[in-house]
């Protein structure tokens, strides 16, 4: 499948976008880029890739009127759109239904996840296209007033998008405490080396620092 899987990246940071084409290109994806929202209307006016991989901040147009751009069209619409961000805000969520968004993944990304989310919007993409139906809603989040017409696989899809993404946060949180902590124990070790070979540098500062450290670290394993 990813032979003939062509994808259409959305991103205004020449770097980024090259990054991400390499990642796409080394996994037999052919990979096109637009580097901002009305140069990928003007590309999807003689193309129809099966992906659209767009970033949300961008000049002129941003992400989210380009993904509702390409849900309006008739031509475009069975498209899907992964969505490029921070994820720091609920209303992300909201906004991407809103404009019909498919998928989200969050920048810097993990190259194995984006991968895997790659993968599963294609595997799913021709059973999307059956059977899909429409309930238009208004709903107010943040004072802010949005009018969705989500679908139950776009609902599930952002669902699941967002779980991978916290999951992914929890388990870097967990491997930069774990790092924390060996170095904590580490630096106790050398520090009580140091002492053993000089008692004259026993310093009171320099233990309460090392203490207040301890401490430190122990709240935010129990927090």
């Amino acid at each position: 499948m990813s032979e003939d899987a062509e994808i259409l990246i959305v991103e205004d940071s020449l770097t980024q976008a090259e990054q991400l084409k390499y990642t796409l290109d080394q996994h037999g994806y052919r990979v096109s880029v637009a580097l901002n929202g009305k140069q990928a209307l003007a590309w999807l006016s003689k193309h129809k890739p099966q992906i659209v991989v767009s970033d949300i901040l961008m000049p002129e147009m941003d992400g989210y009127q380009l993904c509702r751009q390409i849900k309006s069209d008739e031509n475009w619409k069975d498209i899907p759109v992964l969505l490029l961000t921070s994820l720091s805000d609920p209303r992300d969520i909201v906004r991407g239904l809103e404009c019909g968004a498919d998928n989200f993944i969050t920048k810097p990304y993990n190259k194995e996840l984006l991968l895997s989310r790659v993968q599963y919007m294609l595997l799913n993409q021709e059973v999307r296209k059956q059977g899909r139906t429409q309930i238009g809603m208004e709903i107010i989040f943040g004072e802010q007033k949005y009018f969705i017409t989500p679908e139950r696989e776009q609902i599930l899809d952002l669902l699941i998008s967002s779980y991978e993404t916290a999951v992914q946060k929890n388990l870097e949180l967990i491997r930069v405490q774990d790092e924390l902590r060996a170095l904590n124990e580490s630096l106790e070790e050398k520090v009580e080396r140091l002492w053993q070979a000089h008692p004259g540098l026993w310093d009171p500062e320099l233990i309460k620092v090392i203490e207040r450290n301890k401490a430190e670290e122990q709240a935010s394993t129990h927090g």
